[in-house]
């Protein structure tokens, strides 16, 4: 999933910076800053140039900006080339382009092909 990919969201524009929780249905967009946990029904993006600093649950996230905290998301989690990204990621799958940076550990439901198990089948 990518940002491109998501239908039109609720946006926190580049001159808004929130400390608090956040919490909603819908789709939600972040181009400022959040100092607080988000948990939304539908997908989070972290735009480019936007910092984001605490939990995260939603169906889906894309990362572009830079989001320090855990990520729970029932959908996929991708973070994009320019992208810095810290904490714990569970979610369907997690994809990540070149150039991001990602120190996080990944909990993702999904079978790896059996050249990339070790040997194990």
């Amino acid at each position: 999933m990518r940002k491109d990919e998501l239908e039109a969201a609720s946006t926190l524009g580049s001159g808004i910076s929130i400390q608090g929780r956040i919490m909603g249905e819908g789709n939600l967009t972040v181009e400022g800053s959040v100092e607080g946990d988000v948990t939304i029904q539908g997908d989070f993006v972290v735009a480019a140039g936007a910092r984001v600093h605490g939990s995260v649950e939603a169906h889906g996230v894309v990362v572009e900006g830079d989001l320090e905290g855990d990520i729970l998301a029932t959908g996929p989690v991708h973070a994009g080339a320019g992208a810095s990204l810290r904490g714990n990621v569970k979610g369907q799958a997690f994809t990540m382009e070149e150039g991001a940076t990602v120190s996080v550990t990944v909990d993702a439901d999904f079978d790896l092909p059996p050249e990339l198990q070790g040997g194990r089948e």
